[in-house]
């Protein structure tokens, strides 16, 4: 087997203090590296900050009983929802 393979137990913490020394001393000896300076955020705008009252319906006769709703909340809103999940799809519905 590989020598770097530890059994250990959840339930009864069997050998968890073993594992968790081998990673303290795993995690030292690694080397510091520079990291890239974090990117500027420009926070004057951000998120949900728009008006959630600004906002415009439009219908076209070529689909009846469809809207498109347009407007910089609701937009965000929609970007930010995972539409893979019923839940949110009820959200808009």
């Amino acid at each position: 087997g590989h020598s770097r393979v530890l059994s250990i137990s959840a339930a009864t913490t069997e050998r968890v203090k073993e594992l968790m020394g081998r990673l303290k001393k795993f995690a030292e000896a690694q080397p510091d590296e520079d990291l890239p300076a974090l990117p500027e955020i420009d926070f004057t705008k951000a998120g949900l900050d728009f008006d959630s009252d600004d906002y415009e319906i439009i219908s076209d006769p070529a689909y009846p009983g469809q809207w498109r709703i347009s407007g910089s909340y609701i937009e965000q809103v929609a970007k930010m929802t995972h539409w893979e999940y019923p839940e949110a799809v009820e959200r808009f519905g």
